[in-house]
């Protein structure tokens, strides 16, 4: 298949048209003239079609796509991010542009949230991961990298348009969860075979990743508990049997991938 860049208009039209026929493109886009726009706007930032309707919203004229996937183009194309200082109060983030010259430090606090008026119940509750998303937007165009120009993360987007869609956000503190729905809720039992069973069970856990981790987080965060659900939207966003099969083998492009599908 070609890139976006090697489409000429014709094709490009053809193929979102044939894309937004197919009824597996996100909710919000539901015209084929919505899924042009988003796949050239994609091209414009160097991601492929399919990537660029998963991870992007196009909201009057401007391009929303959440922190954690600017963040991964940003070092994509060569440059570094390293976080000093992240938690509840403060998010300290070391960028390092691409060009290996220019560096830049982003300090956002919770009091400079409240100075900016965020005080919505994304940010009350899972205040760590938003100061994470607003270091890293911020950072990003402090340190001068074009691939962040013009473009917003869902929660900035909310402030000039009230129509994107935010997530919550996933979280980084709660213990892991498993994966199946008979994992999830495990049956009642008290026979021998349960109790030489649970030793087992704490040895998966232990070794799920932390990517694994956060995907739990977020399917217990957004409702999805059914097996067959969970594999299908492994399997559509992926389009990857054997992850959909074992979560473990998921990466962080997968979940970046999966939570901007969801959302949009």
């Amino acid at each position: 298949m070609k890139k976006t860049s090697e489409m000429n208009i014709s094709e490009l039209s053809e193929l979102a048209k044939t894309l937004t026929a197919s009824g597996m493109l996100p909710g919000t886009v539901n015209k084929w003239e919505q899924a042009f726009a988003i796949i050239v706007a994609g091209g414009e930032l160097g991601l492929e079609p399919m990537r660029a309707l998963r991870s992007l919203q196009v909201v009057k004229g401007k391009v929303v796509e959440a922190a954690d996937s600017q963040l991964g183009r940003f070092k994509d194309a060569g440059g570094s991010a390293t976080f000093e200082t992240l938690n509840d109060t403060e998010a300290k983030l070391v960028l390092v542009h691409p060009n290996g010259k220019d560096k830049h430090v982003e300090h956002f606090t919770m009091q400079d949230a409240k100075r900016a008026n965020l005080t919505s119940p994304v940010w009350k509750s899972y205040p760590k991961a938003m100061l994470r998303s607003r270091a890293i937007t911020a950072g990003l165009k402090s340190v001068g990298w074009s691939g962040a120009a013009g473009t917003y993360d869902p929660d900035e987007a909310k402030e000039f348009s009230p129509d994107v869609v935010v997530t919550k956000p996933v979280s980084e503190d709660r213990p892991s969860e498993p994966h199946w729905r008979d994992e999830i809720e495990p049956p009642k039992r008290t026979d021998t075979k349960a109790t030489e069973e649970a030793p087992a069970k704490k040895t998966r856990a232990k070794k799920r990743n932390g990517v694994q981790k956060q995907f739990f987080d977020w399917c217990g965060e957004n409702g999805y508990s059914d097996v067959k659900e969970i594999k299908s939207l492994i399997l559509s966003v992926t389009g990857d049997k054997a992850k959909s099969e074992d979560s473990s083998l998921l990466t962080e492009e997968d979940l970046a991938a999966i939570t901007s599908t969801v959302a949009a």
